[in-house]
């Protein structure tokens, strides 16, 4: 078996902002995992909020590969668990080998991953297309350059609600439209009393859903 590493810079097509960072190039580190003749691809981005490098990803693969290489297991669910003490401080590095493990198993089964999950690509989930901040006007050049039934609109600035109203204008010509709202920590409660101190959003997140959704973002009819 063989371990391969590579960090790529993925140019982006908008410069993507969101409450605490902006890049306009995405530093993704691409894992190739080769056996028997047959290889798997896994791969994880760099993210500053949490810490991650490009550099900090490979020490920890590389300090895994003795493991890795040791042949101390057979499926990618008992890879998993041999990694939880090594990745602990870096869950990204993990889940790029992840990912391989399960492309170089399943190929080696002579499946897809979906095949080998027993999964239907017809009846996955539909994701959403999200637009970083900027301005109003930009932000509504972006929703409209990919017609996609469910938006994901970041947000954390001073004018959030009028984003989220201008925006909504945008999709309401379609009865399937939907936007998620996605402060990336950057909205505080305001309920007294909710908890001893200041905590992200997320944490009320089913609250905030709730109440934007009965004041902003009803579909009319």
């Amino acid at each position: 078996m063989n371990l391969q590493v590579q960090g790529f810079d993925l140019p982006l097509k908008h410069r993507f902002t969101i409450a605490h960072q902006s890049r306009e190039v995405q530093e993704t580190l691409i894992v190739r995992l080769e056996d028997e003749g047959l290889y798997g691809l896994g791969e994880s981005t760099t993210n500053p909020f949490y810490g991650i490098t490009l550099d900090n990803m490979q020490e920890a693969l590389e300090k895994f590969k003795p493991i890795l290489l040791g042949g101390g297991w057979t499926t990618p669910a008992e890879l998993w668990e041999l990694g939880k003490e090594v990745f602990q401080s870096n869950p990204f590095a993990q889940c790029a080998l992840d990912l391989a493990a399960w492309d170089l198993y399943t190929k080696k089964q002579g499946k897809k991953l979906y095949e080998y999950l027993g999964l239907n690509p017809a009846q996955i989930p539909t994701t959403n297309f999200t637009i970083g901040i900027d301005t109003v006007e930009k932000m509504c050049a972006k929703l409209k350059e990919v017609d996609w039934p469910i938006y994901k609109i970041k947000l954390g600035t001073a004018h959030d609600l009028e984003i989220v109203r201008e925006l909504r204008k945008h999709t309401r010509s379609s009865e399937n439209s939907e936007s998620t709202p996605g402060p990336s920590s950057a909205w505080m409660p305001t309920v007294p009393g909710l908890w001893s101190k200041p905590s992200p959003i997320l944490r009320s997140w089913p609250l905030l859903v709730s109440n934007l959704s009965s004041n902003l973002w009803q579909k009319t009819t």
